[in-house]
């Protein structure tokens, strides 16, 4: 499988200050490029839409629209786009919802910077879904 050099990446949750953090932890790192941020699941929807994405980094709980009815929403009309979940909640209902709903991956919001790096870059190479370090007892 070829990819292209640069990845681009959509990043959606509801804190800014989240999403200024992985804006800037993903764009120290060459080929990552962020082409939108959003807020909401409404927006998180549009800019898919809009942007067509490698990669989705998005929250479990947000406004308008949680992030499984997002995530099945995008694997619905992009199932090429690759979902990785980034969120506080390490319970099993949400990480099952967004696993079963199509999302690449869960990460923790306290896990290592170079953790998301690796993370996006597992699952555009196909690595079937990476989950958290700290998640061994799901």
């Amino acid at each position: 499988m070829i990819f292209k050099k640069q990845i681009n990446i959509v990043i959606v949750d509801d804190h800014q200050g989240v999403r200024t953090g992985l804006r800037n932890i993903l764009e120290r790192n060459a080929g990552f490029h962020v082409v939108g941020e959003g807020e909401n699941g409404l927006e998180a929807l549009k800019l898919v839409d809009a942007q067509v994405p490698d990669v989705v980094l998005l929250d479990v709980e947000l406004p308008i629209m949680r992030g499984e009815d997002v995530m099945k929403k995008i694997n619905q009309d992009h199932p090429g786009i690759k979902v990785l979940a980034v969120s506080s909640y390490d319970d099993r209902a949400y990480i099952q919802g967004m696993l079963d709903n199509g999302a690449s991956g869960y990460l923790l919001k306290e896990d290592a910077p170079e953790l998301l790096v690796k993370a996006v870059r597992g699952i555009l190479h196909g690595e079937v879904t990476w989950l958290s370090p700290r998640l061994d007892r799901f």
